[in-house]
Parts: C-alpha cells; sequence; structure tokens
C-alpha cells in the first residue's frame, strides 16, 4: 500500500469511535481479558517432590537473602502509594453507592434512553465526519504525500504506540484516551483537516443532543469522577509495582510468589521457630529466616496485608 494512501486511512481508523472515542473500547477488553486469564483459577502449582516437607524447588524466582531483604524494602516504600489507592477506592465506592440513589427504581430506564439518544446522535456525527474524509480524499492525499512525517515525528508516534499499550494493560482509561486523541489531531492537522471546525459542521448535520435531567448531570458527572479515580488508582499500583522491580528485579507473577513465600514463612515459623515451611526449598525457608526473624509479626502482617 503507498504511503499517502495510508493517510487518509488512518484517519478513517482513528475516526471509527469519535466523538465517543468508541474504537478504546475493544483495546481496553482486550487488555482486561489478558489481565484476567493470568489471574482466574490461580492456585498453589505442584513443585515436584519434597524434602522433609520443604518443595524440591522453587516456585517462580528462588527467594534468596537480597531478593527478600529487597522486596521488604520496596514493601515499605510503595506502602504509601498503596495505602493512598485503597483510599482512592473508598471514594470510589462512595461515588458508587450516591449513583445507586441517584437512579433510584427508575433512573435506570431513563439514562438507557437518554444514551441511546446519545448514541444515535454520535453515530450521526461520525458518519457525517466520514463522509467529509472521504470527500476531501484526493486533497488529503497529497498533503499526507507533501507533509510526511520526520523521523523524529515517526519515533515519537512509535513511543506514543507503546504508551497507550502499557497503559491499556494497567486499566488506565485516561491515559489512553490523551494519548489517543493527540496522535489522532496530530494527524488530522498533518494532512489538513480541523477537527474542531469540521467536527462542529458535521454536528449541525446532526440531531441535537437530548437535554439532561438535573439528577443526570449529577450521575454523569460523578461518573466522570469514579473514572479519574480508577485511573488514578492504576497509576499508583504500577508506581509501586515498579518500586519493586527496581529493587529486586521481580515482576509480575514472581512478585505475588514472593510475597506468599512471605507470608508462608510468618504463618509457619513466626511462633514456631524451626518449623518446616511448606511451599519453599529448604534454601528458601533458611534466607527468609536470615532477613524477617528481625521484624515483628505485626510489622510483616502490616507489610503483606496491602495487596498489589
Amino acid at each position: 500500500m503507498r504511503p499517502c494512501r495510508v493517510a487518509s486511512l488512518v484517519i478513517l481508523s482513528l475516526l471509527a469511535g469519535s466523538p465517543a472515542h468508541a474504537q478504546l473500547g475493544g483495546l481496553m477488553k482486550k487488555a482486561q481479558k489478558a489481565v484476567e486469564k493470568k489471574t482466574e483459577g490461580k492456585a498453589v502449582e505442584q513443585m515436584g517432590g519434597s524434602s522433609g516437607g520443604y518443595a524440591s524447588k522453587p516456585d517462580g524466582a528462588p527467594a534468596t537473602e537480597a531478593v527478600v531483604r529487597g522486596m521488604i524494602a520496596a514493601l515499605t516504600e510503595s506502602r504509601g502509594k498503596l495505602e493512598e489507592r485503597d483510599r482512592l477506592a473508598e471514594q470510589v465506592r462512595t461515588l458508587q453507592d450516591r449513583q445507586q440513589k441517584i437512579l433510584g427504581p427508575k433512573g435506570q430506564d431513563a439514562l438507557d434512553r437518554y444514551d441511546q439518544q446519545t448514541d444515535k446522535v454520535n453515530e450521526c456525527i461520525r458518519d457525517e465526519f466520514k463522509k467529509y474524509v472521504e470527500g476531501k480524499q484526493a486533497e488529503i492525499i497529497a498533503k499526507g504525500t507533501m507533509n510526511m512525517p520526520t523521523a523524529r515525528e515517526a519515533q515519537q508516534m512509535v513511543e506514543d504506540g507503546k504508551l497507550v499499550q502499557a497503559a491499556a494493560m494497567r486499566n488506565d482509561t485516561a491515559t489512553v484516551n490523551r494519548i489517543t486523541i493527540k496522535l489522532r489531531n496530530a494527524e488530522m492537522k498533518r494532512v489538513g483537516i480541523d477537527w474542531v471546525r469540521d467536527s462542529t459542521a458535521a454536528a449541525a448535520k446532526c440531531p441535537a443532543y437530548p437535554k439532561q435531567e438535573a439528577w443526570m448531570i449529577e450521575y454523569h458527572a460523578n461518573d466522570a469522577k469514579i473514572n479519574a479515580l480508577t485511573s488514578d488508582q492504576r497509576n499508583l499500583e504500577h508506581e509501586a509495582a515498579k518500586i519493586i522491580e527496581q529493587k529486586t528485579g521481580l515482576t509480575g507473577r514472581d512478585v505475588g510468589l514472593m510475597r506468599e513465600k512471605m507470608q508462608l514463612w510468618m504463618d509457619a515459623r513466626m511462633e514456631n521457630p524451626g518449623a518446616v515451611v511448606r511451599g519453599v526449598t529448604r534454601e528458601e525457608a533458611d534466607a527468609l529466616e536470615l532477613v524477617l526473624r528481625s521484624y515483628r509479626k505485626d510489622q510483616l502482617k502490616k507489610l503483606l496485608d496491602v495487596s498489589m
């Protein structure tokens, strides 16, 4: 496919969900399914035979002294971020309770009708804008050919794409929306399309948006707050995960497994020195003993109780 042809196709693909940006939904659903696939049906894996009740080989990254010390340091440093995340989660729950009261027994039906009417208007605007872009295809191709991205701009697009993928994997909708809109606007400007002017012209050919009742305005405002708070929660989790990776080198499943190993040691040996720690190797139990024995049970419990 010729590069100049790509310009108009990129515009159309970016517009597929405008103005509601529905194209992001599929990306987010894929990210969510990927996360669910990793976590569903989680169980303690069999680690071969055992020696005196100990595992014969480590499950995941071995719990060495250096890793356990790094884990303690990381959990201590990231605790503030995870506690802030939990405070935001409480705010979300409060807003969700308020949303239920706003809706009442019949509000959902009214909200569904409003959303259906809004969707029809958005669909009309998308269709009109698409017609407009298709009608300017020759001009778009010409300008796209003359204004090809520089090497630096092309590299920035690649980097932005990676940021979108990373944000989608942590369910950070706000970041996905922000970067996608940035890419869309930059591409439109490059080929001579004024998003504000031309989308306004497209909207003028469509029915007006339905009027919102007062309770709907509050409901949608709360919905926006919930989305923003949820995005902030995901960012805090991402920052905490980065701290753990920097201090231990662990990522993903290995982080959870290391926390479990620390919990297993605490449950087995904190009050019973020398007891067998099932689920870890003898060497791992020794490393855990060396690092964790200097902590009180309440100190360890406080660190391990804040989940990732």
